[in-house]
């Protein structure tokens, strides 16, 4: 004997359905904004282990900052957050605790 099967779409697939649709149109709403979206005129300095990045905010709001540090043969680190009002400059400086040094530095902007 043979079983013919029927997709069969119940209340409870529909459900399921839009939520997961609605759940992955939100995660592609709310992606990080790409590096041509950054305000921050940033500029860095490596030294052995230590590292820094300063930023220059040209916008008419504070915005806030800090270094993201990748270490080698050493798990990453950040700077401290640093808030940067109008035309003003700050500096946000983190150290690797070993291995390596550093081997670059990134900017988190928000």
């Amino acid at each position: 004997m043979t079983r013919t099967y029927h997709s069969v779409v119940t209340p409870r697939r529909w459900r399921i359905t839009v939520a997961l649709t609605a759940t992955a149109l939100g995660a592609t709403l709310i992606a990080p904004l790409p590096a041509e979206a950054r305000v921050l005129r940033c500029s860095d300095r490596i030294d052995g282990r230590f590292a820094s990045v300063t930023c220059h905010n040209p916008t008419k709001q504070s915005r806030t900052f800090r270094a993201v540090i990748t270490c080698g043969w050493w798990p990453d680190t950040h700077g401290n957050w640093a808030t940067v009002a109008p035309g003003q400059r700050a500096t946000s400086s983190g150290k690797c605790g070993g291995g390596s040094g550093v081997g670059a530095v990134g900017v988190d902007e928000r």
